[in-house]
Parts: C-alpha cells; sequence; structure tokens
C-alpha cells in the first residue's frame, strides 16, 4: 500500500484492505464513466515463497489481492514472478473468475541491448550515447574463458544484468567523476567487483553476519558452472547460510534456481571474473563473554525461528 502510495505518510496504508483503499483511488471521466484502475506488482515470487513472516499474513494478503481483482473490474493488475514461481501463480490465478494473459519477458537481443543502452545513457546527458552503446554491449557480452567451463560469448543479453552492471557503472561515475562507459572489458570487470563487494556486504549487514558467508557460497556456486549447487547447502536453519540470505542474493539478480529448483546457478556467466577478482573479507569478530539477548533474538528473527541463549529467560 505504501509504494502504491508514496506520497503518503508510511503508516496510513497498513491496516487498510486492498478493497478499502482501491475505492479510495476511484475517478470518472467527463461521461461519468469509472476510469480503469492500473497497479503494478513487481517480483511477485516475494509473495509466494515462504519465509519466516507469519504464513496467515501472507495467504490473507494474497487472498484479498484476488479477491479484489475478481469483484473489480476496473482493476486492471500488471504482475512480474520468476519462471520457477510461475505454476504457484497460476494455480491461485485459476481458482479466480478472471480474465488473464501471460507475456514471456525473453533476454534482449543484441541489437535491442544497444537500442536500451542508447536511450539510457542519453537520458544520462551522454553525447556519445550511440558510439558508446554498442562498446558497452559488447562488454557485458565478453564472457571470455573461465574454469568451470562457461562460453566465451553470449548472443544475447540479460537485461537483469544490464540492470546490474548501469547501476554499478553510475555508481562509479557520480563518485569518482569518470565516465559512464569504461573503454576496456578489465575496467568493466573492475566495476563490477566493487559493485558485487558492496552488495555482499549489503547482504551480510541485513542478515547479521560475516560478508564472507555469502562471498564464499556465491563463488562455490561459479565455481560449480552449469552443475549449480544444490539447495540443501542453504537449508541448515542452525548454520549462518540461510534461505532469507539466498534468496536475498536471487533478488540482486546474482544467482538464479536451475530449470527443476534442484539448485542455483550464477545468475550470469559475466559475474564470474569480477566475482574471481574480489578478495575474501575478513571473519567478523567474535564477541566475549555472554552473548547479547537483543543481538541473539535480531539473529533468530533473520534464520526464521525463535531461540534464546541456553539457560536464560526473557524477564521484566
Amino acid at each position: 500500500m505504501a509504494l502504491w502510495s508514496p506520497s503518503d505518510f508510511p503508516t496510513h496504508g497498513p491496516g487498510t484492505s486492498i478493497t478499502d483503499y482501491l475505492r479510495t483511488h476511484e475517478s470518472t471521466d467527463r461521461q461519468g464513466l469509472p476510469r480503469p484502475v492500473f497497479a503494478v506488482l513487481d517480483q511477485t515470487e516475494l509473495l509466494l515463497r515462504r519465509s519466516a513472516a507469519p504464513e496467515p499474513v501472507r495467504r490473507d494478503f494474497l487472498d484479498e489481492l484476488f479477491t479484489a481483482v475478481e469483484h473489480r473490474p476496473d482493476l486492471h493488475l500488471l504482475l512480474t514472478v520468476r519462471t520457477q514461481h510461475l505454476d504457484e501463480l497460476r494455480r491461485l490465478v485459476e481458482k479466480r473468475e478472471v480474465e488473464h494473459a501471460e507475456v514471456g519477458l525473453a533476454p534482449f537481443t543484441p541489437g535491442t541491448a544497444t537500442e536500451v543502452v542508447t536511450r539510457s545513457l542519453t537520458l544520462a546527458g551522454s553525447r556519445t550515447a550511440v558510439r558508446d552503446s554498442g562498446r558497452l554491449v559488447d562488454q557485458i557480452r565478453a564472457v571470455g574463458e573461465t574454469g568451470s567451463g562457461l562460453r566465451a560469448g553470449d548472443d544475447t543479453v540479460e537485461p537483469a544484468l544490464l540492470q546490474i552492471l548501469g547501476q554499478a557503472l553510475w555508481e562509479e561515475a557520480n563518485g569518482t567523476g569518470t565516465a559512464l562507459v569504461p573503454d576496456s572489458d578489465a575496467e568493466v570487470d573492475r566495476v563490477l567487483t566493487v559493485h558485487l563487494s558492496r552488495v555482499l556486504a549489503e547482504v551480510a549487514h541485513e542478515h547479521l553476519v560475516s560478508p564472507e558467508v555469502p562471498h564464499a557460497w556465491l563463488r562455490a556456486v561459479a565455481e560449480a558452472g552449469p552443475r549449480g549447487v544444490g539447495r540443501p547447502a542453504c537449508e541448515d536453519p542452525d548454520g549462518e547460510l540461510t534461505p532469507g540470505m539466498v534468496h536475498a542474493l536471487e533478488d540482486r539478480h546474482l544467482v538464479t534456481a536451475n530449470r527443476d529448483g534442484s539448485a542455483y546457478l550464477l545468475r550470469h556467466p559475466r559475474l564470474a571474473r569480477p566475482l574471481a577478482a574480489l578478495s575474501p573479507f575478513p571473519p567478523a569478530p567474535r564477541g566475549q563473554g555472554e552473548p547479547n539477548l537483543l543481538d541473539a533474538a535480531r539473529v533468530a528473527h533473520t534464520r526464521g525461528r525463535r531461540c534464546w541463549p541456553p539457560n536464560r529467560r526473557v524477564g521484566a
């Protein structure tokens, strides 16, 4: 609700049903006819996957959402979802009497990617957008030789990889005043390495572990190549690597599940070289004495379980 109304105060949305929320956004045209309402939910898999959040809350929200779609013909809802969660979304839709259509989002051809980069660079104020866009697309496709047997090039361009590199280059240019498009593949690798370091530090901070925990697992995924790393490696509730952490790496477009969902792969082989250049993070310092109850509670929450240090109780 808060994302659909960014100008409203954040506390106004919670507690409001989707139907009531949509009712407050009704309007009519000059003939007095109701105007259509267009809504978008990106990364719908966040609502479809199981998490540490209470399960009834997730189910109730989805029920509210599809009830609104079913009973409000003026509502046009666009959902994006990863392929591995598409069947679950289909089951939810098929339970309702709603008209729907599916559109597959395929990778860009090099020509389409070049056009996207040209327009993006032009909007960013680049005077050499037409000249630089083709070079940047070639740099994205330059996978090169790796020890995991990844292919040496690619005939398509993943939009997510384009987004990752675009964000990394923008941050680099704003911070140092350098050109938006580097001159060499090696410079692109360096920018991506800096970006990966920042992302791994963010994920580690969110999950209260050393950055070396997601880094070591991501490195193992890259080294496994097309075989990937099986899911059991991240399902130990008492381990530092949790399903939530792996999902965070997936949501940041660094890894993806294979076709049958049995293993994780590097999202794109172009990330292998920058990842290999990333130095190991120093281990997190270990605290001395008794564990802090607040830290224990935070760690338990990130792992989706309730636990307390042994022989301790929370009291007034």
